[in-house]
């Protein structure tokens, strides 16, 4: 059986990750990467209406939000306010 990965991201993963992609790379490489992440047959993009605030670092508490709304099976970080916390 092949199992399928779905990325779950919301508005403000995205605008995080236009933030650094266009410090390290400039504008013309931060706009080619985040369209082809928006066509990505794996992604799902949504906006949480909930936010948990569950994380110390109020920065990271966007990528719980999104893990809880989504209602995910894996959140991957090597964040430690955010590998801290437990299902």
């Amino acid at each position: 059986m092949k199992s399928k990965f779905i990325l779950c991201l919301s508005t403000e993963i995205l605008l995080e990750y236009e933030e650094i992609f266009f410090e390290k790379w400039g504008a013309e490489v931060t706009e080619n990467l985040l369209a082809r992440i928006i066509r990505a047959s794996n992604i799902e993009l949504s906006s949480p209406y909930f936010d948990f605030k569950l994380c110390i670092d109020e920065d990271d508490n966007k990528f719980i939000n999104a893990y809880l709304s989504y209602n995910a099976d894996y959140r991957v970080s090597n964040d430690s306010d955010i590998v801290r916390l437990k299902k």
